[in-house]
């Protein structure tokens, strides 16, 4: 007689046989999975750690190049304002100098012609002869038109040193206009960028060559235009100030007509006779 377990137990009981066949297929599933190419959704699960680190590799990347760009940003606005300071504080401090020696110029020429005054419209021709040379040593451009205002409103004066102020119309004309000399150059193509520079700075310049010197000198002769050199040497000297400022250092003025005897105009250039 056979119980109800019993009867389970017949029904769920396996022979050794198929057992064993069981066993063949679970063994054959299991190869024939490792065997079995990896589908897209494996790869991707199997290389999520490496893809996780790869993109934080690249956000990481990423940011540090944004702040470096960022950081570079600030700096090199910083390095321009600096730099846009300095030439601020150079413009300024040149024109401060500028203002300054126009000011000590003036209060020399009016101490030189204090002093000489007397001796100008003195009765002694010797003292006044003298005196005219002094003058037109010191301001050869402009005493033809100080010696005007000394006798301004006295005709009598006027005939007493008419002829000291032809002699100073004649030491002006021979005094010639004035030059700032801007920078010596191997070719006249560098030359030329000079002469582009004191352009841009608002100066008329030229390109000179001196004997047979290989050198080609820029020359600063005015501002603005095409001019054949400042009027005077404080004229000169003022500009120089600003030349300092906007172009280079160690520039300095130069008499034209001494400076450069004989200039013949040349393709570019005007050469000079003297060394």
């Amino acid at each position: 007689m056979t119980t109800p377990n019993d009867e389970t137990t017949k029904q769920t009981a396996l022979t050794d046989d198929e057992v064993k066949a069981l066993v063949a297929q679970i063994a054959d599933a299991i190869r024939k999975g490792a065997a079995r190419e990896p589908g897209r959704w494996d790869k991707f699960w199997d290389r999520l750690p490496s893809v996780s680190t790869f993109v934080g590799s690249v956000v990481l990347g990423v940011v540090a190049l944004l702040f470096n760009y960022s950081y570079g940003e600030q700096q090199k606005k910083e390095r321009e304002g600096q730099a846009k300071l300095q030439e601020t504080e150079a413009h300024t401090q040149a024109e401060m100098d500028r203002l300054k020696f126009l000011a000590d110029e003036k209060d020399r020429q009016r101490k030189i012609i204090v002093d000489l005054s007397p001796k100008i419209l003195g009765s002694s021709e010797d003292e006044r002869e003298d005196a005219q040379a002094l003058l037109s040593h010191f301001y050869p451009e402009e005493a033809p038109e100080i010696l005007r205002d000394l006798t301004e409103g006295d005709p009598e004066e006027q005939q007493q040193i008419a002829q000291i102020i032809a002699l100073a119309e004649q030491d002006k004309q021979e005094a010639g206009g004035w030059g700032i000399v801007i920078g010596h150059d191997a070719s006249l193509e560098d030359a030329n960028t000079e002469v582009r520079k004191s352009e841009e700075a608002g100066f008329a310049a030229r390109v000179f060559k001196k004997g047979a010197r290989n050198w080609f000198i820029t020359v600063a002769r005015g501002q603005g235009g095409d001019h054949d050199g400042f009027d005077t040497e404080v004229d000169a000297q003022s500009a120089n100030y600003t030349v300092r400022a906007k172009i280079r250092g160690g520039t300095y003025v130069v008499n034209l007509k001494e400076w450069c005897k004989d200039p013949q105009p040349q393709q570019g250039y005007v050469q000079c006779a003297n060394k």
